[in-house]
């Protein structure tokens, strides 16, 4: 179970981030503080809340947003993003290998000390057994300057002591 919540975490939270990239060109989504940021998502259907951290500096945060903006004109073919007061609202198709989604994105906060993703819809092609629908809230928190735990710019440190380098992996889906 642990590895597919990894999964999960990972395939939401680069599905969060291409969307968010994606409406940070035409809403004008400001950059994150750069530091640690400390993220939380829980993933309802009786899940566990999950930890990440993740680590930027105004490099890899440009990168990022590069790279969603390149990945999610590939996966994401329908999109629409607007801004409903300080939300952002994203409606969304998107297409990753035998994943497809539905959603419906939230995003509020400022970016510099907290942000919150509420992402909400459908996913066909997940592992049997699991739900197809999604209801995940993401809340993202600056932790500080520093990074810790032996991150650098760009990594994330998930689950089960999983750690990932961020940019890598959206380049590798297809973004940047």
């Amino acid at each position: 179970m642990r590895i597919h919540q990894a999964t999960i975490l990972l395939f939401a939270g680069a599905l969060a981030g291409q969307v968010a990239s994606a409406a940070a060109d035409d809403l004008q989504i400001p950059p994150r503080k750069a530091g640690q940021w400390d993220i939380t998502m829980a993933m309802g259907h009786g899940l566990p809340e999950m930890k990440a951290q993740m680590c930027l500096d105004d490099t890899t945060d440009k990168a990022m947003m590069a790279a969603g903006l390149s990945l999610s004109k590939t996966v994401c073919p329908e999109q629409s993003a607007v801004r409903d007061g300080d939300d952002i609202v994203i409606d969304s198709k998107c297409e990753m290998g035998r994943m497809k989604t539905a959603s419906h994105i939230v995003i509020s906060g400022d970016f510099q000390s907290t942000y919150t993703v509420h992402i909400t819809g459908t996913i066909e092609g997940m592992p049997k057994g699991m739900s197809n629908k999604t209801d995940i809230t993401q809340t993202v928190t600056w932790a500080g300057a520093e990074c810790t735990g032996g991150l650098k710019p760009g990594e994330m440190a998930m689950p089960g002591g999983i750690k990932i380098d961020a940019t890598k992996l959206m380049k590798s889906m297809g973004g940047g």
